[in-house]
């Protein structure tokens, strides 16, 4: 199929859906074209631009249209004033027609999809069910509690108050990313305020087949796709305005990246890699748990391609910098980054001079929520088929950073 008509294509629907936001009144009426505008269609846009099977793609395209969307927030909460619907639309359109400007300038001028049918369905029906489990019923509850505090800090943003993000003890992700529906919409709603955070939680499902696939095999992906789109914290966290979903989606598609990079060396997947690291970080500090994996796949290949390497880890490196200076330098200068610090390091973990409130019960409290939103078999049954998988790859020697994926967060929350 000739590039430049679905280019063309998805450049108007970009157009039409920024029309419909500047004509339509605010409200429920500007919703879909606000979704659509800032997470699907540079979602396919990013997917024409990228390499690998369609489902990588779009879910690499899904991931890096969310985390430049939180990005854009972030660049328009520095600016002066209250932040204008006109912000955020022209914003969403120039992040939306940013790929599709990169996708017309490659070489190729027929854009082939090869899908066998047979092989797919089994992985659309668990994302049929992943998305069912994440969208029924969605705005059942109103907002509330944790989710109340976030919402209110977006609306203080919105206003023009930048430092409620300083306040706010932790990555400013999920305060950035319903704020800027808000902003186009001009309204509140439980369902489209959540729905990010819930299509975050489909597209990790997709990222878990993805990495597993590329590990393990098809067999091995589907069934851990399917695990975890059935698993209640999954499930949980979807539904919910908070940063978990972001932390566990931007970390897969960093690993996948990674991944990407050890096998074919390409400059464009590390970029990625420390693009969604980066946003993982800005959403919480637990996403540096996923660094030693990432670590692994990197500096794996060093010996064959040194010089090469070290050029591009600095490059990207200096990137990944530039991305988290933009909200952490700001944050170390704030005067409440000393409280932040005092409960991390001292009543999270226990050090210094903290009280050590939150710190040496992490297996107890761990256990007492996994079981709380998993039934305690499937909680056992998973553990049990996680030391079975990690042992028999100790002594097959295999995919090593699988293992630090999983037992360096869980060896982190188990013991702090």
């Amino acid at each position: 199929m000739d590039r430049r008509y679905i280019l063309g294509g998805l450049a108007l629907l970009v157009l039409a859906s920024v029309l419909l936001l500047v004509i339509l009144p605010s409200g429920l009426a500007r919703q879909i074209p606000s979704f659509l505008l800032f997470w699907i269609w540079p979602a396919f846009a990013w997917a024409l631009y990228f390499s690998g099977t369609f489902l990588e793609r779009f879910s690499l395209g899904a991931g890096l249209a969310m985390f430049l969307v939180g990005l854009l927030g972030l660049l328009l909460s520095f600016l002066p004033g209250e932040i204008t619907p006109r912000l955020a639309i022209i914003g969403g359109a120039v992040l939306a027609l940013i790929p599709i400007l990169l996708s017309s300038l490659k070489s190729t001028s027929n854009i082939t999809i090869s899908v066998s049918l047979p092989k797919w369905i089994p992985i659309l029906l668990v994302l049929i069910l992943a998305t069912f489990l994440r969208l029924a019923n969605l705005d059942y509850k109103e907002i509330q509690g944790d989710e109340g505090i976030i919402m209110a800090r977006a609306a203080a943003v919105i206003s023009g108050d930048d430092t409620e993000l300083f306040l706010h003890q932790k990555g400013p992700m999920e305060i950035l990313l319903p704020a800027i529906g808000w902003i186009a919409t001009e309204a509140v709603n439980d369902f489209w305020l959540r729905l990010p955070f819930a299509w975050a939680g489909i597209i990790t499902v997709s990222g878990v087949f993805i990495l597993t696939r590329r590990w393990f095999g098809q067999s091995a992906g589907l069934i851990s796709s399917l695990l975890f789109a059935i698993g209640g914290f999954g499930i949980a966290f979807s539904r919910i305005v908070q940063y978990q979903s972001l932390v566990m989606l931007w970390g897969i598609l960093a690993v996948i990246c990674a991944d990407r990079y050890q096998k074919d060396s390409r400059l464009g997947d590390l970029l990625l890699a420390v693009v969604f690291t980066s946003g993982a970080l800005l959403a919480h500090y637990d996403a540096l748990l996923i660094v030693p994996a990432l670590a692994w796949l990197i500096l794996k290949g060093w010996n064959i391609e040194a010089k090469k390497r070290f050029k591009e880890i600095i490059l990207v490196g200096v990137i990944g910098f530039i991305l988290l200076s933009l909200f952490y330098i700001p944050f170390i200068l704030s005067p409440n980054f000393a409280h932040t610090f005092g409960y991390l390091v001292g009543d999270r973990l226990g050090l210094g001079s903290g009280s050590g409130a939150y710190s040496g019960m992490g297996a107890i409290r761990g256990w007492q929520m996994i079981t709380f939103y998993n039934s305690t078999w499937y909680v056992v049954g998973l553990f049990i088929l996680a030391i079975a998988g990690m042992v028999s790859l100790v002594l097959k020697r295999r995919q090593f950073a699988a293992i630090l994926y999983f037992a360096v967060p869980i060896l982190f929350y188990g013991l702090v």
